[in-house]
């Protein structure tokens, strides 16, 4: 019992005169002002943080309120000129003004294309929707879109044909986001097409392997395939056409006329939507557009 006894005091001795030392009270000193100092460094990060976060959010409002201001200061006017040459068209009686005014709306009605792509664009970038998970019919959005685009498909004297296989009769999703993808691939296939057809193949798929296993039962996968038998596109150039901007035969050298937004909004609106996009295509053989895009079955809801 005594040894313990002495054991003990001289280990508290020890630690005594460990901690009397100057040296271990200026670690100490330096231990203890480092750590006020990285809680201070943690404060002012933390403040600057929401700092940049709340100048995001005000930044964000501006972009938001400057496109309402575009769409009401300058695209409202357009569309008030664009159905008044519409009207004076369809009701000038001199074949030479009716001309005319055919060319003016037609200009006008590209203008507000251009408009509208960059509207799209803006509002992607500022401001994300959440997806809506409404039910319809995949196949009667398909028609419609194919019935709005073969005025301008007959014009040039191309085939817009329909292709379907196995698809479930409803499905639920974001109806108007799939409908500008599809809107954007036809327009973009009809335009750098001179001659043949275009076709839109819409049919259902398996899952992808990383969605096997989870939810699969619980979600359907949708392909649509556009393909045309249009100039095509390089091989070098097809990494690069989803990005903004890009246009594969600029507007001043060529005869297709654009900004080069039209796939990349449809890259976007894709992406949101948790599906994917691949194009195939060669020089002088037309280009294939392939989008799988997943939806949820009416009884998941």
């Amino acid at each position: 019992m005594e040894n313990k006894y002495v054991h003990a005091k001289n280990s508290h001795v020890q630690r005594t005169k460990f901690w009397n030392n100057s040296y271990t009270r200026d670690v100490a000193y330096v231990i203890d002002l480092c750590s006020t100092r990285l809680k201070q460094a943690l404060v002012i990060a933390e403040t600057k943080i929401l700092l940049a976060k709340e100048q995001r959010k005000k930044i964000q409002r501006i972009q938001a309120q400057f496109i309402k201001n575009m769409e009401h200061d300058l695209r409202t006017p357009c569309c008030g000129l664009y159905g008044m040459l519409e009207y004076l068209s369809k009701k000038e009686p001199d074949p030479e003004k009716k001309k005319i005014f055919e060319m003016l709306s037609n200009a006008m009605q590209k203008l507000l294309d251009i408009l509208d792509n960059i509207l799209n664009v803006a509002r992607l970038e500022t401001h994300r929707a959440p997806v809506s998970y409404k039910p319809f019919d995949i196949r009667t959005l398909v028609d419609k879109l194919i019935a709005l685009e073969k005025p301008a498909a007959i014009g040039k004297g191309l085939e817009l044909q329909t292709m379907y296989a196995d698809l479930p009769k409803t499905v639920c999703g974001d109806r108007f986001r799939l409908q500008k993808i599809l809107l954007n691939l036809l327009g973009n296939a009809i335009k750098f097409t001179d001659k043949g057809s275009v076709t839109m193949t819409v049919k259902r798929v398996p899952p992808y392997k990383s969605q096997t296993k989870k939810g699969s039962k619980k979600t359907v996968w949708i392909q649509f395939k556009v393909q045309d038998t249009g100039i095509g596109i390089a091989e070098h150039q097809q990494k690069n056409i989803f990005e903004k901007f890009v246009r594969l035969n600029p507007s001043n050298q060529g005869r297709y006329k654009g900004l080069g937004l039209g796939l990349y909004l449809v890259q976007k609106l894709v992406r949101v939507l948790k599906g994917s996009i691949t194009v195939e295509s060669s020089l002088g053989k037309g280009a294939t557009f392939i989008c799988t895009i997943p939806f949820k079955r009416p009884s998941t809801l």
